[in-house]
């Protein structure tokens, strides 16, 4: 079917046809209105996981309105859960773009949200001179629950990290972190439901937990809101051994006095 109906010939958040020649497999025209600005924040501890968004400045709300510099510094001197990365803000057009993996089957999206990814990396690293991401010694992907699993078929995160471990060359260390309790879904709930909703809901596998003790983790996901599903998995890993947790999702949520569906333009 790929011979027939090669995926990079049509746009991955529209379907428009394209020539095969555009980024990420993204029509001029979606490309266009998706924020690609990168967003750095403190990632909170476990118990601090509310009101995280990131504002549109890339300024870390996440912890408490610091700035990016005191992020990274807060996070070196090992004073918070770690330093989060976001390569978008999300709106219709970056929202399509996750449903269209997550919902719609089409895993083949997740190749090219690692490509966005390690893009994102690549250009922190030419502007700073330094990606603490790019350190990571494993990447984790954030888990989902056996039964979510087993229904969807596959995790979405899962195939992003997969994906970007092979782009960066970081080896992928799946399974290390299990979902242990079918939590609700995260999307109608408050940042205080949410703290509350995640709480116990990871653990480390005693199998595979090795894979993580004393290495530099880079959690992944596909979009961070108030930090509560992060944090959480961060600080489970740090209490399996893990010597740093930093975390790299494709959008983050934007305060902007507007919640984000208000903000993005309308598919057209």
């Amino acid at each position: 079917m790929e011979l027939l109906y090669p995926s990079s010939l049509y746009c991955l958040c529209c379907g428009k046809y394209t020539d095969g020649s555009r980024s990420y497999s993204l029509c001029d025209h979606c490309i266009s209105r998706m924020d690609f600005a990168m967003r750095e924040f403190v990632l909170p501890a476990a118990g601090e996981a509310a009101g995280g968004q990131c504002d549109e400045a890339g300024r870390a709300a996440a912890a408490g309105g610091q700035t990016d510099e005191d992020g990274r510094a807060a996070a070196a001197a090992g004073q918070t859960g770690g330093i989060g990365l976001s390569a978008m803000g999300y709106g219709l057009y970056e929202r399509q773009l996750i449903f269209a993996l997550k919902y719609s089957g089409k895993t083949y999206v997740a190749r090219h949200i690692a490509a966005i990814l390690f893009d994102c990396l690549k250009k922190r690293l030419a502007e700073s001179g330094d990606c603490p991401w790019l350190r990571a010694d494993v990447i984790v992907p954030v888990p989902l629950h056996a039964e979510k699993q087993r229904l969807r078929g596959f995790n979405q995160a899962e195939r992003i990290a997969f994906h970007l471990s092979r782009q960066t060359g970081i080896p992928l260390a799946d399974g290390v972190l299990l979902r242990v309790r079918n939590t609700r879904p995260q999307r109608a709930l408050s940042a205080e439901e949410r703290k509350n909703n995640m709480e116990g809901a990871f653990a480390l596998s005693a199998q595979r937990a090795a894979a993580v003790k004393g290495k530099r983790v880079l959690l992944i996901d596909d979009i961070f809101t108030t930090g509560a599903t992060a944090a959480t998995c961060a600080e489970a890993l740090r209490k399996g051994g893990a010597a740093r947790v930093d975390f790299l999702a494709l959008a983050a949520v934007v305060r902007s006095g507007k919640n984000c569906a208000d903000q993005a333009r309308p598919l057209e």
